[in-house]
């Protein structure tokens, strides 16, 4: 890795600021102090390439890449779908063996979400079964067979 003057960089658990770099030496000041450390490059990059040194740059890219997606981040269309599909999820399990009792809820659940038709028993079953498995996460209620389309590989 080439440093470059002023970019900062993570290293031992404290932030440094590159003041000067050349192909041989380099010149570094920790964040606060007014000391500089002249170190050579050969230095600097074994440290990198054993992984003591994270530029800034490095630890917002991984940050990013961490962050688990929650539901308040999903789209208002996705929040709704996800909500309607457990509220399916939840009429199954609470009328599972009377049918009769099923279709009348179903039926009244469709209206409430304002759908054309009430999904499939198998297809209810295969969102309770992904809920299930997923240790009820919510997130596992979105549909993610669209991802095999054309456009979108």
């Amino acid at each position: 890795m080439m440093f470059r003057v002023s970019e900062k960089f993570y290293w031992n658990d404290s932030l440094y600021e590159c003041l000067y770099c050349d192909s041989f030496s380099a010149v570094i000041k920790e964040e606060g102090s007014i000391e500089s450390i002249h170190l050579s490059t050969v230095q600097l990059n074994a440290a990198y390439m054993q992984g003591a040194i994270n530029t800034v740059e490095e630890l917002a890219q991984q940050s990013k890449k961490a962050r688990k997606v929650i539901l308040s981040d999903l789209p208002s269309y996705l929040q709704r779908v996800i909500s309607c599909r457990l509220a399916y999820i939840n009429l199954f399990n609470k009328f599972d063996l009377d049918k009769e009792a099923l279709q009348e809820e179903m039926v009244s659940l469709t209206r409430e979400y304002g759908l054309k038709e009430a999904p499939g028993i198998s297809t209810v079953y295969r969102w309770r079964k992904a809920y299930t498995d997923s240790y009820e996460n919510l997130l596992s209620l979105v549909d993610k067979r669209f991802r095999v389309t054309k456009r979108n590989v």
